[in-house]
């Protein structure tokens, strides 16, 4: 056995909030970008070799845990099989340097998601979580207000209605509102176990409302009042530990009936989202991607190796959708395009495993820390359905392997010792 590794200082604190920072906003010189019409905006080199960087000293503060990170991970061998599968993808890609760029990328991601999980205690983890959403919405806010020349659409299509919406720091309003529908359902959690910080988590949930409201992502609304609701219907139906599979059934037939509800009252509901009932272009845009995905059924195109522009995969359907798609508003039908229908199955398969293991979480952990890896796998899924980029570097990714990570210790238990002050209920005994 090894020796365990020191507690994390301040400097590891300091480079794993820079981290999620940078994951969730970019580099302040991104803020500015701007592209031509169809012009794909790739990453930056300077983006990559400071992630890197920070990466690999985090890296570094693991010390003699490694063996200790090997067993974690390897409790959740469908992940590596699904990050395995993705960086051997170069080798069928129609664009192996992307692919090796952004699949070394997404493999860094989900080592900051492990690491904060391994690092740090689940109280850490939820004010620095915090801090930094909270840092986001207040520099998107003042981005806005400050700067609203650089504040519309920088770049690629995003629907009929792109010029008239608001992005922020971001190229698209999309990414906006999932950070900031993110950002809400997690502030309203931390304030409801951090005394201290409550004003400034109340304040900072109220700002990224404001921002998601500004957005206009109105799917991104949707998703951020689901997964809120569902914050606080876990947190009821939680304490009823006996009552937990009826209640489980209940909610499946009431989204059962839900999805039976929109489906014969669309037009009603888009008329009331202000989006038409293709879900301004998805809906056509999905059915000519399918074919297109089942052209390569097993390998798919290689790792975000399909939406890179004209001249690549993607110029089919930008020659069929005059808005130019920046990518197939579906993750799964992107992991499709991306890794084939064998990427797709392990992709399917580790969400459907986390969601178990967050069923169960859910009883074993006290508070709302044991309440946070469902609601965020609802949250995952909800923004899956709608938009993509989120199997990639960016925080969503992140927080998704970090969940696998804590769910998958043998020990899912929350250390009460880092601030007395915190809300904690007692643990529910059988």
């Amino acid at each position: 056995m090894t020796s365990p590794a020191t507690a994390p200082g301040r400097f590891e604190h300091g480079a794993m909030w820079v981290a999620l920072f940078v994951l969730t906003a970019g580099m302040p010189f991104e803020w500015s970008r701007v592209a031509g019409r169809g012009e794909v905006i790739g990453g930056d080199t300077r983006v990559a070799a400071f992630f890197i960087l920070i990466s690999g000293f985090l890296a570094i503060q693991m010390n003699g845990r490694w063996p200790e990170v090997l067993r974690v991970l390897g409790r959740e061998p469908v992940m590596l099989m699904l990050l395995g599968w993705t960086a051997l993808s170069f080798i069928w890609s129609d664009a192996p340097d992307t692919t090796i760029r952004r699949s070394v990328a997404v493999i860094v991601t989900s080592y900051v998601g492990a690491h904060l999980v391994l690092r740090f205690s689940q109280f850490q983890i939820l004010r620095m979580v915090a801090s930094v959403l909270a840092a986001v919405a207040m520099v998107n806010l003042s981005w806005i207000l400050l700067f609203p020349q650089w504040s519309g659409p920088r770049g690629g299509g995003i629907g009929p209605d792109a010029d008239e919406r608001l992005t922020g720091i971001y190229t698209h309003p999309n990414p906006l509102g999932r950070a900031m529908a993110l950002a809400v359902f997690t502030l309203l959690a931390a304030y409801k176990l951090d005394r201290r910080r409550r004003p400034a988590y109340a304040v900072s949930a109220a700002v990224a409302m404001v921002v998601l409201t500004l957005s206009e992502s109105k799917t991104a609304l949707v998703v951020a009042v689901l997964t809120t609701t569902l914050l606080f219907v876990y947190l009821v139906f939680r304490a009823r530990r006996t009552l937990f599979g009826a209640v489980a059934v209940s909610m499946i037939g009431a989204g059962a009936a839900s999805v039976f509800l929109v489906v014969n009252n669309l037009g009603l509901l888009t008329s009331w989202l202000g989006r038409d009932v293709s879900l301004t272009g998805r809906v056509p845009l999905w059915q000519d991607l399918i074919p297109i995905a089942l052209e390569r059924p097993v390998f798919g195109h290689g790792y975000d190796a399909f939406w890179l522009g004209w001249g690549s995969p993607a110029q089919e359907v930008w020659n069929e959708h005059p808005w130019l798609p920046p990518h197939g508003h579906n993750e799964f039908l992107d992991v499709t395009l991306d890794l084939g229908l064998v990427g797709l199955v392990l992709y399917a398969v580790m969400l459907y495993r986390t969601a178990l293991r967050a069923t169960r979480y859910v009883r074993d952990v006290p508070t709302v820390f044991g309440l946070w890896p469902l609601t965020f796998v609802s949250f995952y899924l909800s923004a899956s359905i709608t938009e993509s980029g989120i199997f990639n570097r960016d925080i969503t990714w992140a927080f998704l392997v970090g969940t696998v990570v804590l769910m998958t210790s043998k020990n899912p238990s929350v250390d009460r010792r880092h601030d007395p002050s915190l809300l904690v209920e007692p643990p529910v005994r059988t």
